[in-house]
């Protein structure tokens, strides 16, 4: 299914380079393929490099976040279905300009739905404000974006405790700006 999945993200975004619409694209070819009730979770995200342009489209995937004037904050994405369910489901690209210097953060509902020993979640505020702490003055550890995913994980991590994790936990840190 991924590498059917992969194969098809690549055709479809050279044709359309349009997040969106690559999604549609991929997933009516999905759905046609009958993969007994298997689904993706997809984030396309297309950037312009030099102008901070910044396109993007979910299929079942949160939100990034971006960072805007030293904070980060979810961008407002439309969500919408998983792929391979609905061959009639249409995706919403949504644009922004990322600042100079500024990060985007990509990451797996694992992430937000990592549970404590009480089977509290993680949640997206927690995530928010462990990424905006760990954010403070640009230095030349809390700016880069290996150490801002080290600091997620780590964060995650101990909020867990002796929690074995339910899902995987992904995070992708990209300087666009």
């Amino acid at each position: 299914l991924m590498a059917t999945t992969q194969l098809l993200v690549k055709v479809a975004l050279q044709r359309t380079q349009d997040p969106g619409a690559c999604l549609g694209i991929v997933n009516k070819q999905l759905c046609t393929q009958g993969f007994s009730g298997q689904f993706v979770t997809m984030i396309v995200v297309v950037l312009e490099p030099g102008s901070g342009a910044v396109e993007v489209a979910t299929a079942g995937h949160p939100a990034p976040l971006l960072q805007r004037d030293g904070v980060f904050t979810s961008m407002e994405v439309e969500p919408s279905l998983v792929l391979g369910v609905d061959a009639e489901e249409t995706y919403k690209t949504r644009g922004f300009v990322a600042e100079a210097g500024a990060t985007m953060i990509l990451y797996t509902d694992g992430v937000v739905e990592a549970e404590c020993d009480t089977g509290e979640q993680y949640g997206l505020d927690r995530l928010v404000t462990a990424v905006n702490r760990n954010g403070g003055p640009k230095t030349a550890q809390t700016g880069r974006p290996d150490q801002r995913i080290k600091a997620i994980v780590e964060d995650v991590k101990k909020f867990c405790g002796t929690k074995d994790l339910l899902d995987d936990l992904t995070v992708v840190a990209v300087r666009v700006g």
